[in-house]
C-alpha cells in the first residue's frame, strides 16, 4: 500500500490538476477540462482532512466545484452546472451552522458562503435563471441568520461533496 499524502503533496497534486484543467479550458477543450476538474475535486474531497488547514481544504473544494460547474455549463449541461453550484453552497451552509463540526471548519465554511453566492449570481447572469439557484438564493442562504439551517436540503451528517 502507498504512503499517505502529506499536506504539501495534496496541495501540489490538486494545483497541478487544476492548472492542467485551466489550460485545457482556455484552449476550448471543455470535455477534457471537465475530466481533469473532476479529478482535482476528487483529490480535494478525498483528502479533505489532510490539508494543512481548513481554509486550504475548503478553498480547493470550492474552486474545484466552481471550475467543474463552468466546464459543465460550457458543454451545455447548464442544469447540472447549476446543481453543482447549489450542492457546494448547501454543503457550506450546513457545515457553517453545524455545531458538531470543528470551529475552524465552521468558520472557513462561513467565509466561503459569499464566494458561492456570488458565483450563483454570476452564473444566472451568464446562463439565465435556473430554478435550483433561484430557490437557494430566495432562501437567503449565506447570511449569518440562515447559515446551517436545513432549508429542505438533505438532513443527516454533514459532508462536503
Amino acid at each position: 500500500m502507498g504512503r499517505s499524502l502529506t499536506p504539501s503533496d495534496i496541495s501540489e497534486l490538486w494545483t497541478q490538476l487544476t492548472m492542467e484543467g485551466n489550460a485545457l479550458f482556455e484552449a476550448g477543450e471543455f470535455k477534457p477540462a471537465l475530466d481533469v476538474y473532476e479529478r482535482a475535486r476528487g483529490v480535494a474531497l478525498t483528502n479533505v482532512t489532510g490539508w494543512s488547514d481548513w481554509d486550504d481544504a475548503l478553498a480547493a473544494i470550492v474552486v474545484s466545484h466552481l471550475n467543474l460547474s463552468e466546464a459543465q455549463a460550457r458543454l451545455g449541461f447548464v442544469s447540472q452546472a447549476a446543481h453543482t453550484l447549489c450542492t457546494m453552497h448547501g454543503s457550506l451552509s450546513r457545515t457553517a451552522g453545524d455545531d458538531t463540526q470543528q470551529a475552524q471548519l465552521r468558520d472557513a465554511a462561513g467565509r466561503y458562503l459569499g464566494e458561492t453566492r456570488s458565483a450563483m449570481l454570476r452564473f444566472q447572469v451568464h446562463y439565465g435563471v435556473q430554478p435550483h439557484i433561484e430557490h437557494l438564493l430566495a432562501l437567503g442562504c449565506g447570511c449569518v441568520h440562515c447559515a446551517g439551517k436545513n432549508h429542505g436540503w438533505r438532513s443527516g451528517r454533514v459532508t462536503l461533496h
